[in-house]
């Protein structure tokens, strides 16, 4: 059997007519012109400047974004310390660099706080012969060492020009000068102007003088800072067949797709432009780099160049146009693609196209198993073309990953198989009762003990039989799963059930029958002892009581024959005084000289006498007191006997009626008796049992009933698993041997097929 697993599939697809769009292709350069051109050799013109400078008699006026050259700086302190006016404009930034100015303070005057690009020096201000230079970057030794760039020599007429713009740019545009050293550390702002200068009306433009001045139509070669669609060039979209060279980057891809549709040839370099310059036929005018992004209402120098100015620019073009590492595309085939390139709109990451590369394409899944071994891997390839990911080639070999469809997370198995589960618990619950019953009527027997053996056994013996036979089948009937057998078969077993449970119910009748005569028999028995063991015990109290009595009458009798003596004794001794007394009397009339020491001890003679009457009196009380008590108790008893030879009266009565043979007398109907549980029957053992019945409670069988179950509408799936989800079924397959069953089976359930995925 083979597992259905995920398919790995591979194919070779052809891009080679696959068009790239809006990139930039690297380009042979040519041969790079020689060291000694001008334009490179930066020391020629720092010995340039400083050669304008030292010839300067009246003026020197010097615009740039940064001057940190310190043989400039010491060739202008010179040319103030020989009277010449030195005027100083510096950008917004150059105040991080103030502290290179200090030699210069107290000499020239500082202003700064000017947004300007380039350097333009002026001098001989305003001599007959004036004369100026302009540089397209800052005077730093950083910035001259490393850019290609010209150095224009300018025109008697623009140096005046750009004199009137530099007076108007440092005494209207600076926001901070420097007057002494305490301003290098500190923002002095600007004097008044000593009277408004205005902008030189010629060669300074805004945006839309600029647009009007180019004749965009007539240009043939453009070097310009960036591409985009600003209002310095309105008219982009009319030239046509021009040579440009721009920066790599901040162009705008749709306007240089569309110049390069109007058959312009587009190129670039790796680093920005410093100068912006459009060429005719016949003309060239140059701008400041700033005017790409002009200020709102800002007004810039645009001047035309003249012939040899026009002539060195043009060499300077071609000097640059061979530097170029770039061409533009807006469009061309994979196959004609030869070296790297960079999309617009990934400029930092270089493309490089390969003969053949392999590709993994996501992981797909079929939407049904019989798809997974005949689907065309093809038809999953997306359709988006090569170069709109990161690695390219003209040829790629793809791998997908197919999957058979999957059992979704989150599903739950079938209600289907709870309902069979229910079904089976039910049917061994109903076994698990009939069981118990038999079981319990055997614990009965145990319970019934020398009873049973006495007059009963041949009776259960009978029942034990048959009942061995039920459990055996019981066990068998166990044994066997409803949902895995037929229809046929699950109605033999439901009345093999029925039967087992008529008979138990039918034997629990004669059980129940036997069990009440024996009970009955238990409590007539118990009933005749405990009379029998009652007159007993009456008869033994009434027997004490009478001996009890006939001891305290002697004791009584006795106790008064004391008394009388005493009384006797008593009476005997005073008549004996009062004769003593009398004569005593007699003899003392006889005698009145009597001596007193004999008087004395007569009177002793008659206390002596008093103290025995006393005492005598005293145990004569006594002895009436016992006698009283005594025949108190003797009451007593005597009632007492009277009450037990009633209660003995009475139990010999009741013997009497209960007679000396037993007699059975059911006390509930047969049918009362259907309706009993065995349970209940079972509880109402002899009272030798009733410790052990408490005890095994918890193990009595609940009450058997008819067993008539509830099978499910739909049988279990003979293959396979079965889940549902969201009323969705799915049927779960292992293997491809299971795939026709398991297709028969999905349709039963209206299920889909699908397989587990493997964690």
């Amino acid at each position: 059997m083979t597992a259905i697993s995920p398919i790995p599939k591979t194919f070779i697809k052809d891009y080679s007519q696959e068009t790239v769009q809006n990139f930039w292709e690297q380009r042979i350069s040519e041969s790079a012109a020689k060291s000694q051109d001008k334009w490179i050799i930066w020391q020629n013109k720092i010995d340039s400047l400083i050669q304008l400078i030292q010839n300067a008699r009246d003026v020197i006026c010097l615009q740039t974004e940064a001057l940190e050259i310190p043989r400039l700086i010491e060739a202008l302190k010179v040319a103030s310390q020989k009277n010449v006016r030195v005027y100083l404009l510096l950008n917004e930034f150059a105040a991080q660099h103030r502290k290179r100015l200090e030699p210069l303070v107290g000499h020239c005057l500082i202003r700064y706080g000017y947004n300007g690009i380039g350097t333009y020096c002026l001098s001989n201000l305003p001599a007959e012969n004036p004369s100026g230079v302009l540089l397209p970057i800052s005077l730093t030794e950083q910035s001259m060492s490393t850019a290609l760039y010209p150095m224009i020599c300018l025109t008697a007429q623009q140096t005046l020009m750009l004199h009137q713009y530099f007076c108007h740019e440092f005494w209207h545009e600076a926001q901070y000068e420097i007057i002494d050293k305490k301003d290098l550390g500190t923002q002095r702002k600007v004097q008044e102007p000593p009277e408004v200068i205005p902008l030189p009306s010629e060669n300074t433009w805004d945006a839309e003088q600029v647009g009007q001045m180019i004749p965009v139509q007539k240009i043939t070669h453009l070097i310009w800072c960036n591409v985009t669609a600003n209002p310095l060039i309105p008219q982009w979209h009319q030239l046509e067949h021009a040579t440009i060279i721009t920066s790599l980057h901040g162009n705008d891809p749709e306007l240089l797709r569309s110049l390069w549709d109007q058959k312009n040839l587009i190129y670039a370099g790796e680093g920005p432009q410093l100068i912006n310059i459009a060429f005719t036929k016949s003309q060239a005018f140059l701008l400041p780099k700033t005017w790409y992004n002009p200020q709102k209402d800002r007004r810039i120098y645009c001047f035309p160049l003249d012939v040899n100015q026009r002539k060195e620019m043009l060499q300077y073009f071609s000097r640059s146009l061979a530097e170029s590492k770039y061409e533009y595309y807006g469009q061309k085939t994979i196959h004609d693609i030869q070296k790297p390139f960079y999309f617009l709109t990934q400029l930092e990451q270089e493309q490089t196209l390969q003969t053949e590369i392999q590709e993994i394409l996501p992981e797909q899944s079929v939407s049904n198993i019989e798809e997974l071994q005949s689907v065309q891997a093809e038809t999953l390839c997306p359709e988006q073309t090569r170069f709109q990911v990161q690695r390219l080639a003209r040829h790629v070999q793809y791998t997908v990953i197919i999957h058979p469809p999957y059992l979704p997370s989150n599903v739950q198995h079938d209600p289907l198989y709870k309902r069979w589960a229910d079904l089976e618990s039910g049917y061994q619950e109903q076994l698990s009762k009939c069981l118990s019953y038999i079981q319990a009527m055997g614990d009965q027997q145990k319970g019934l003990k020398q009873k049973l053996l006495a007059w009963g056994r041949s009776f259960f013996a009978g029942i034990n039989s048959a009942s061995q036979q039920k459990t055996e089948q019981i066990e068998n009937l166990q044994k066997k799963r409803l949902a895995q057998e037929t229809l046929h078969s699950r109605k033999a077993i439901l009345e093999e059930i029925k039967e087992i449970i008529e008979w138990l119910r039918k034997q629990r009748l004669t059980i129940e029958s036997k069990i009440e005569e024996i009970k009955q028999r238990e409590n007539w028995e118990d009933t005749r002892d405990e009379l029998h063991r009652a007159i007993e015990q009456l008869q033994s109290q009434k027997k004490d009581k009478e001996e009890q009595l006939r001891t305290i009458l002697a004791e009584k009798e006795s106790l008064e024959q004391k008394q009388y003596e005493l009384e006797k004794e008593k009476l005997s001794k005073e008549f004996t005084e009062i004769q003593r007394k009398s004569d005593e009397i007699q003899r003392q009339r006889e005698a009145t000289q009597q001596d007193k020491s004999e008087s004395q001890q007569e009177d002793k003679l008659e206390a002596v006498h008093e103290e025995r009457i006393h005492a005598l009196e005293k145990l004569i009380a006594e002895h009436k007191a016992k006698v009283n008590r005594l025949n108190s108790q003797v009451e007593r008893i005597r009632n007492d006997i009277e009450q037990l030879a009633k209660k003995l009266q009475q139990k010999e009565k009741e013997r009497a009626e209960h007679g000396d043979c037993f007699n059975f007398r059911p006390t509930a109907k047969p049918e009362d008796q259907e309706n009993s549980s065995l349970q209940d029957i079972l509880q109402s053992r002899s009272k030798k049992d009733k410790k052990k019945e408490r005890q095994s409670k918890a193990s009595k069988p609940a009450q058997l009933s008819n067993y008539e179950p509830d099978f499910p509408e739909e049988e279990l799936p003979e293959i396979g698993r079965l889940y549902s989800q969201n009323k969705q079924r799915y049927l779960v397959i292992q293997d491809w041997s299971e795939l026709e069953n398991g297709r028969r089976e999905a349709e039963r359930f209206h299920a889909k097929l699908v397989v587990e995925r493997k964690k």
